[in-house]
């Protein structure tokens, strides 16, 4: 709602200082395109969900077909939650919440709540505009517990700090904001102890950077280890209670800063270095006595020279020769052939993450496996609607899909026996483990029942498989009713017979053990963190205990054995990235008797005891005592009272003692208003005001906005806009009413003539002013292929007209005025626009730049005439841009755009410009304008083809247009200085655009096709420009100089700034 608001008050900002009415042309077509785009990729309804709800004391949860096993589980975890959290926090819900759950990944990324694609690494996402909690399962109950009270710690904050919702932030005019350190750090703080992973990420800091990270450096996935830590570290030193403290003195403070110092005394700074100083003094002993990963192994990939985090999951062939991994070293993940000697990219075999057939690689559960023959690879994907098993053909360079049903498919295993695949399912409600049989092309589920199975893998003759689950002792069919009295935080090995499905528990610790391989002399390697260090440890008959074969600093995942067993495969973890690393005869350093010591951490009691001062007792004594009231301007301090959110047993659940399952009906709510209104009386009243309401589901989301003159509806501005979301077709539907008063120069002292003499009388109309109006009906179909294809079909009726307002006479209080719509002075357009457009989109971005990828747009359109003021016409448009990155975050981006247009009213291409707020030509906005006529043809139905930087809009038009851009992007770090630091990341960019248009025909390289006042021929530019963020907006500052081939001086720079981002 805030775009629109910009964009209605940038016309107003420009019409005033321009009068060109030809802008408003302009800026009404940006705020269609912001509301349909003409790129973007799809959120995909494959699926129509049937929804229900059942409610637990605080939640209301929603989920669908076979999910109310999860929805009941997420009910009982959630409350447990809430207990937790609201310890810590001090703070009790001030309403009710909504939990949305998914039963998979793949149908979690069907999702309307929030208009981003959930990609693989999110596991959950709160919302502010009604604070709604999303999840998926996806076959792991530990997980799904985490995520669970995860989100519901931003649940809290949401509610607590900023009211619940984007409306009470804005109408609380609240100014402070928790930064994501402290958000997500606090979420993971409270949603689980601290462990192998996050002890690894803030190890491998300590050790192998030279700076530790500020506060406001810890982004991306350090917000949530290092912000993780940073709690710690506050817990540790001030107590557990320092949590509810904090968060009480930032609401009273209005300020995170202050908050802080109140309730630590001390500032950030003085935090930050005291967590610094924490961090060597518990990492800095530990370098002494343990290996970095290169010192007993061959490091094959090097993330750090190729510019990636991830070569993971290796998988070394039958002759050893060649391993098989994961890779993002060309930014997005594909799948690799690498030599096992030296490490070198010999062969690409499928690109993950671009296309529709292997959009995603699962890499957070990866798994690659060669057939014993080694003629072909076995690797799943998400595939579109679902997962699917992939088998490729080294030879042929073929692909075989086999999808199997199943919500999620994960981590493939070949067994020896060359006919049988292994793998694990998830059904929606547990996660299992399957075998495939190539053959037969069926599945079996060889463990069915709710425990959490991963890592599996095959013994060497192919009779057992090993995997790794929390089932504990439960090794037959019968196990506990319920999954909430289970213990699902540690995993053991367990093996399974292929032949009698006999379970057999290898390993029983207290601690995680994964990744089991077996050589063919039962020497089991596995990884263990019972250190607090992901290790490789060794198991076999001649050993009363598992036997470290390492002793590292990071960790160490996804082991592989070669064929001969003298090889180990595995992914390690150094300097914030994974690389891929060969053990030479590994099983050689059991006669080392290798013996990691235990961190401090791994036997702390994770409970902290609230140490409190004298002076800390009274402010804790002051937070309990104003627990829950609400505080605003104006009024009164009101206290929550938690019966009014809490509701009784009888309303949730039957005789039974069951939750009563209640089915889900569309209902909206209000997300945003936002609105204001003036009264002068030299001028008409005029209100500003737009509204936001959706469904609980995000399926139907309504859009309305208005800046009125109070007095008069059909000289106002007002539109809107539903979205119809809930199936694979998604509806847009605009009703979009304009008016925009200018001065017609070509009307200036007219006057008409009722006496005939020639000369005005006082009694006679003389010409005031004009006003465009339009009304305009869209509605668009869009019918996704996939993530990254669609086609959009739409149907738009206009109506425009062009009236007069004329001075009749005058009072004391100013003129008075009259509307008139003679044919002399003012004329109307009726049409109707069918098109349809067929889009591909699939680039990644790097900050406000795609950065890799490709997009096009190729629409035809037609106008049939409608009656006598219609117009009929033509276009062909096709708009092409491909994105390649470099090297340290600098890319290059290129776009060809290209239009024709026929037909008795053939539209004109205006080439040239940006939509500038403000430019080094003044107010001379628009080229050519003493040529124009201003008919509503010209005005509304020509399009704009932009950006042609250091020209003015319209420099060229014609009936077809070429226009192409270059362009280099650079990041900057000008950000380190004070002085700007308001202005975000500042970027850069070199640009050069060249573009031409033509009539009849093309124009010839000739000088007169380079003079600025032939509306054909040439324009070539080029320049330089900062790119910032401020007052949340975009902006570009773009310096440009024109090129023509046939004058050998240097032109004039000019300047533009402007709002928006860059193609």
């Amino acid at each position: 709602m805030l775009s629109f608001n910009i964009i209605i008050l940038i016309i107003k900002f420009q019409l005033t200082h321009q009068k060109n009415m030809i802008n408003f042309s302009l800026k009404a077509f940006s705020f269609f395109t912001f509301l349909i785009g003409q790129f973007g990729q799809n959120i995909v309804q494959y699926d129509n969900f049937e929804w229900y709800y059942i409610q637990s004391n605080h939640f209301d949860i929603y989920y669908y077909n076979e999910g109310k096993s999860n929805a009941e589980y997420v009910a009982f975890e959630s409350e447990e939650a809430y207990k937790n959290i609201s310890k810590y926090l001090d703070w009790d819900l001030t309403n009710r919440y909504s939990i949305i759950v998914y039963n998979s990944h793949n149908d979690f990324q069907q999702t309307n709540v929030v208009d981003s694609y959930m990609y693989e690494g999110i596991g959950g996402v709160t919302e502010l505009y009604k604070t709604r909690v999303v999840i998926p399962f996806d076959g792991s109950h530990k997980e799904f517990k985490h995520v669970i009270h995860h989100e519901l710690v931003h649940m809290f904050i949401n509610d607590y700090m900023y009211g619940g919702s984007l409306q009470n932030l804005i109408t609380k005019q609240i100014s402070y904001f928790i930064p994501l350190w402290m958000n997500e750090g606090l979420a993971e703080y409270l949603s689980g102890d601290w462990n192998t992973g996050s002890d690894m990420w803030i190890r491998d800091i300590v050790i192998n950077y030279g700076q530790l990270p500020q506060f406001n450096q810890l982004n991306g996935y350090l917000a949530y280890r290092g912000g993780q830590s940073v709690w710690r570290f506050i817990t540790k030193k001030w107590g557990e209670e320092a949590i509810a403290e904090i968060f009480f003195q930032i609401k009273k403070k209005k300020s995170v800063e202050a908050g802080v110092f109140e309730a630590l005394g001390m500032k950030l700074s003085e935090i930050n270095q005291q967590w610094h100083d924490y961090l060597k003094k518990t990492y800095f002993p530990e370098i002494t006595n343990k290996q970095k990963i290169s010192e007993f192994s061959r490091r094959l990939t090097n993330h750090k020279k190729m510019g990636n985090s991830y070569n993971i999951a290796p998988a070394i062939s039958p002759d050893g020769s060649k391993i098989a991994i994961y890779s993002n070293k060309n930014g997005s993940m594909a799948l690799y052939i690498i030599s096992a000697e030296t490490g070198e990219f010999i062969e690409k075999i499928i690109q993950g993450e671009r296309n529709a057939e292997y959009e995603e690689l699962h890499i957070l559960k990866p798994g690659i496996s060669w057939a014993p023959d080694g003629k072909n690879l076995v690797f799943s994907a998400k595939s579109g609607k679902s997962d699917a098993i992939f088998i490729y053909n080294l030879e042929s360079k073929k692909t075989e899909k086999f999808r199997l049903g199943l919500e999620g498919i994960f981590r493939p295993t070949w067994s020896p026996l060359g006919h049988e695949i292994a793998f694990i399912g998830n059904d929606g409600n547990k996660s299992d483990i399957y075998i495939f049989d190539i053959k037969t092309k069926k599945i079996i589920n060889i463990t069915n029942d709710w425990f959490s199975d991963d890592h599996v893998s095959w013994s060497p003759n192919g009779l057992d498989v090993f995997f790794i689950s929390d089932r504990v002792d439960y090794l037959t069919q019968k196990y506990p009713t319920s999954i909430k009295s289970h213990y699902i935080e540690q995993m053991d090995i367990y093996s399974i017979s292929r032949k009698s499905g006999k379970i057999s528990r290898i390993t029983d610790t207290n601690w995680n053990e994964s990744y089991p391989v077996m050589t063919l002399d039962e020497n089991l390697a596995f990884i263990s963190d019972k250190t607090g260090i992901n290790n490789i440890y060794i198991l076999n008959k001649n050993l009363e205990k598992p036997q470290a074969i390492t002793n590292v600093l990071t960790g160490i995942k996804q082991l592989n054995w070669n064929s001969d067993f003298t090889q180990l495969t595995f992914a390690g973890f150094e300097e914030s990235g994974y690389d891929i690393y060969l053990f030479i005869n590994p099983l050689d350093y059991l006669k080392n008797n290798i013996s990691p010591n235990i961190l401090e951490w791994v036997n702390e009691d994770n409970y902290n005891e609230f140490r409190l001062s004298k002076n800390r007792k009274r402010n804790i004594d002051l937070s309990n005592e104003f627990r829950n009231y609400v505080f605003e301007r104006g009024r009164k301090t009101t206290l929550i009272k938690q019966e009014e959110i809490e509701l009784p047993d009888s309303i949730r659940f039957n005789d039974d003692g069951n939750y009563i399952e209640k089915k889900y009906l569309t209902r909206f709510s209000l997300d945003l208003a936002q609105g204001y209104a003036s009264y002068n009386s030299l001028y008409t009243p005029k209100a500003m005001a737009s509204f936001l309401w959706s469904d609980i589901l995000g399926d139907h989301k309504i859009y309305l906005g208005t800046q009125m003159q109070i007095t008069s509806l059909k000289n106002s501005d007002y539109y809107l806009y539903y979205r119809f979301l809930p199936y694979k077709i998604d509806y847009n539907f605009l009703f979009y009413h304009t008016a925009i008063n200018f001065l017609d120069n070509n009307f200036r002292n007219t006057f008409i003539d009722l006496n005939g003499d020639g000369q005005r009388n006082s009694d006679e109309p003389l010409y005031y002013q004009s006003y465009l109006r339009q009304l305009m009906i869209n509605g668009v179909g869009s019918y996704p292929i996939s993530r990254f294809q669609r086609f959009d079909i739409s149907a738009r009726f206009s109506y425009v007209s062009k009236v007069s307002l004329w001075e009749i006479g005058q009072t004391d209080y100013g003129i008075t005025v009259e509307e008139r719509s003679d044919e002399i002075f003012g004329s109307s357009l009726s049409t109707f626009i069918p098109s349809i457009s067929i889009v591909w989109d699939n680039t990644l971005y790097d900050y406000i730049f795609p950065n890799r990828g490709s997009r096009f747009n190729l629409t035809i359109k037609s106008s049939p005439k409608i009656g006598d003021n219609g117009i009929s016409f033509q276009s062909l448009i096709f708009d092409y841009r491909k994105y390649h990155p470099l090297k340290n975050g600098i890319s290059l981006g290129g776009r060809v755009y290209s239009g024709y247009s026929t037909g008795n009213n053939a539209q004109l291409f205006k080439m040239g410009g940006v939509p500038w707020v403000l430019s080094s030509y003044g107010s001379s906005y628009y080229a050519h304008s003493d040529s124009l006529n201003y008919n509503l043809e010209s005005v509304y139905f020509s399009e704009y083809v932009m950006p042609l930087r250091g020209a003015q809009i319209n420099q060229k038009y014609g009936y077809g247009t070429f226009l192409l851009n270059l362009e280099v992007r650079l990041p900057l770090l000008i950000y380190y200085f004070p002085a700007i630091k308001y202005l975000g990341q500042i970027s850069a960019v070199g640009f050069s655009d060249f573009g031409f248009t033509w009539n009849n025909q093309l124009p010839k390289w000739s000088e007169e096709f380079w003079y600025e006042n032939n509306p054909e021929g040439f324009v070539w530019t080029y320049g330089i420009g900062p790119r910032f963020i401020f007052l949340g907006m975009p902006w570009q500052l773009d310096y440009a100089w024109h090129i023509n081939p046939f004058k050998k001086e240097k032109s004039k720079r000019s300047w533009f700034l402007s709002i928006g981002l860059d193609f």
